[in-house]
């Protein structure tokens, strides 16, 4: 199976980049990608924090999280300020009884790792990215936790970061000055950044210092509201995964232009030191059609 990820490291809120993951490679067992960043399946429970994290990714990934309290969903509810009712959550919590998943802490930010369930009613799981419950394992302690963080860490180490976000994923209600103030420093971190929006009057895409600057408007999300949030946990209604098919077609024509930059530098290298062509000659020799098919004598 091609690797067709095998240069970037994707980082996101919430699941999105799982999710997109799971687009690239379907056939592979969410057990066995060998994922190249710890922003796997969790979640942060205030946007700021999100971008604080961003913003000093390289920094906090090399950091040793501290393993906080284990959550239940109840007490995550609460940190989000929702007064928690007997009413059941969803279909597989109605079942199974509430999960308890560890929390990992950097600087005075909380990262909740919903998936990895340390236990769910009386049974004992981990790694619960599958929501099949026969497939879930017991993982979720402590070493093996920081282990994924230390490991995933690695594998992304020199690799360009592609930074996902969308409006679907916005854990609070913000004022317009707070929501444009997260636009411009999400659109000023250190790699690619896609954000999906709901709102057509934000679709914009340019392309700074040879970085993608994508806010792209998703036609499906119109007349959306941050205000239609679900009572019993705080997330939107109309949140959906289908966004993957979404940031995986902006990732591809990410990638394209990656490659032609590759090429044109790896061209304009030869050139200059095989050669002694100036490439900027080169190119507009090129663009004129007046440049030989037969290269010129290699420089001895």
């Amino acid at each position: 199976m091609k690797d067709f990820l095998k240069s970037y490291v994707l980082v996101s809120a919430g699941c999105g980049g799982f999710w997109v993951y799971n687009w690239y490679y379907p056939l592979v067992n969410f057990n066995f990608i060998s994922y190249n960043t710890p922003l796997i399946a969790c979640q942060f429970v205030d946007d700021f924090d999100f971008m604080k994290f961003c913003e000093g990714y390289d920094y906090y990934t090399e950091q040793t999280p501290e393993i906080g309290m284990a959550k239940t969903d109840t007490q995550r509810f609460q940190q989000f300020g929702i007064i928690y009712t007997d009413v059941a959550i969803d279909e597989r919590v109605q079942q199974t009884g509430l999960s308890v998943y560890p929390v990992l802490k950097i600087d005075g930010m909380d990262i909740h790792f919903l998936h990895d369930v340390i236990k769910r009613g009386e049974k004992e799981f981990h790694q619960t990215i599958s929501f099949n419950e026969e497939s879930r394992q017991t993982w979720a302690s402590e070493e093996n936790m920081l282990a994924k963080w230390r490991g995933r860490t690695n594998l992304g180490k020199g690799l360009k970061k592609i930074f996902l976000w969308d409006a679907a994923t916005f854990q609070s209600v913000h004022t317009e000055s707070e929501r444009a103030e997260l636009l411009s420093r999400f659109h000023k971190l250190d790699g690619h950044t896609i954000f999906l929006t709901e709102r057509e009057n934000e679709h914009n895409i340019v392309t700074v210092g040879g970085l993608s600057r994508v806010t792209y408007y998703n036609s499906t999300w119109e007349g959306k509201l941050q205000t239609d949030r679900r009572p019993h946990d705080g997330g939107l209604v109309w949140k959906d995964q289908g966004r993957a098919s979404l940031f995986a077609r902006i990732i591809d024509e990410i990638r394209v232009v990656d490659e032609m930059v590759t090429f044109n530098n790896t061209i304009r290298l030869q050139l200059e030191t095989e050669y002694s062509i100036n490439f900027k000659w080169f190119q507009e020799k090129f663009n004129m059609g007046e440049v030989p098919l037969k290269p010129p004598t290699r420089k001895r």
